[in-house]
């Protein structure tokens, strides 16, 4: 009997306080999730938004970038554009060659067609063209030529205007420039038929000689490398 009592009683377990101490433990845990959830929520708020920012900002630069590149192929269009009627300009005025032909045409256009009526005559007698002659110092090359003209005083001056004025970009003339003028001084005459009284009218005119030079582009060959 006394041996039964000395045996020793197991102690009870504090079932409550381990629970308590559980649920203690898990609502920290839990807590501490819901923080870190909270706070990498807000991480990806954050990233989402500059994410839309950023795709916004390059649709922007996106239109941006087709708006510059429509304008710079309008630019370069007209500029195309601009720079070949220039080059076409150029080339009439200052050309490759002599151009002997182009030349003639542009005289007569001028003298045939622009100036000479009944009233107010201008005619081109011989054109004789000379050497041409390579200027490389000043870089261009010369074609001389002689001109006969059986004109009027006003048309003469016309003349000389119109030589005076070539080579501007603006009219597309070819460079031209009188050397010399002959003049031969004694009137000869024109004559104007009144078809109703048949009455001859005289029209002084003049018959002038003048050197020029017609200018063009140096050849390949001699142009400076």
């Amino acid at each position: 009997m006394l041996q039964q009592q000395k045996q020793k009683v197991a102690p009870r377990k504090n079932y409550g306080r381990t629970t308590r101490a559980f649920f203690a433990v898990g609502f920290v845990i839990l807590i501490g999730a819901g923080v870190h959830g909270y706070m990498q929520y807000t991480k990806l708020s954050e990233v989402q938004t500059a994410i839309a920012a950023e795709t916004a900002l390059l649709t922007k630069m996106q239109t941006a970038e087709n708006q510059v590149r429509a304008a710079y192929t309008a630019i370069k269009t007209a500029y195309d554009t601009n720079f070949e009627s220039l080059r076409e300009t150029i080339a009439m005025v200052l050309p490759a060659q002599e151009e002997y032909t182009k030349l003639t045409r542009v005289l007569d256009d001028f003298v045939i067609e622009s100036n000479n009526t009944t009233l107010n005559p201008i005619f081109m007698g011989n054109i004789s063209f000379g050497r041409s002659r390579i200027d490389t110092e000043n870089g261009y090359a010369v074609l001389p030529f002689t001109l006969d003209l059986d004109t009027t005083r006003e048309n003469f001056e016309k003349f000389l205007d119109f030589i005076e004025n070539s080579g501007s970009l603006e009219n597309g003339i070819r460079l031209m420039e009188v050397e010399s003028i002959s003049i031969n001084f004694p009137t000869q005459t024109a004559s104007l038929f009144a078809s109703s009284a048949q009455l001859q009218t005289k029209i002084p005119t003049i018959s002038v000689n003048l050197s020029l030079n017609a200018y063009f582009q140096l050849p390949t060959e001699t142009q400076p490398k």
